[in-house]
Parts: C-alpha cells; structure tokens; sequence
C-alpha cells in the first residue's frame, strides 16, 4: 500500500489488533467521563469536527469492531 492507493488493505496482527481496541476503548471511556473542561477543550478544538457524542459513539463501535477482529483472527489461528 502506498500514500497513491489509501484503500489497500493493511496488515494487521490479532494482537495488534486488540492492542488499538483497548486503547480507543480507554480514550471513549475517558470522554465518555470527562468533566467540564474536557468537553470545552474538546468543543474548541474540533469547532467544526464531529459533537463529542458522536465521536463517543464512533469511538466505541470501532473499539468493539476491532475487538471482534482480534478474536476471530486470533481463534482462526488454532
């Protein structure tokens, strides 16, 4: 895959895998809980991006995606 082809598939090992799941699980966690300020900063910050719910959302799904992945490929291998 080059800069030229962005749809090329990447490789991408089971633990790999569920390493990225935990950690975009860790930061929707942490949105998801943040206080006050957090949300502000969010808000500035991507004035014009995505609400912070709805990164939240996406955030989770993609965790649970990802999770999903590391698994089946992990019980693929056995």
């Amino acid at each position: 895959m080059t800069t030229d082809n962005p749809t090329g598939v990447v490789p991408l090992e089971p633990w790999e895998a569920g390493e990225w799941a935990r950690l975009i699980g860790q930061v929707e966690d942490w949105l998801l809980h943040a206080g006050d300020g957090a949300a502000a900063d969010y808000a500035r910050f991507f004035r014009y991006g995505p609400a912070l719910h709805d990164t939240i959302d996406q955030l989770g799904e993609i965790s649970v995606r990802l999770h999903r992945l590391a698994r089946t490929r992990q019980e693929a291998r056995r």
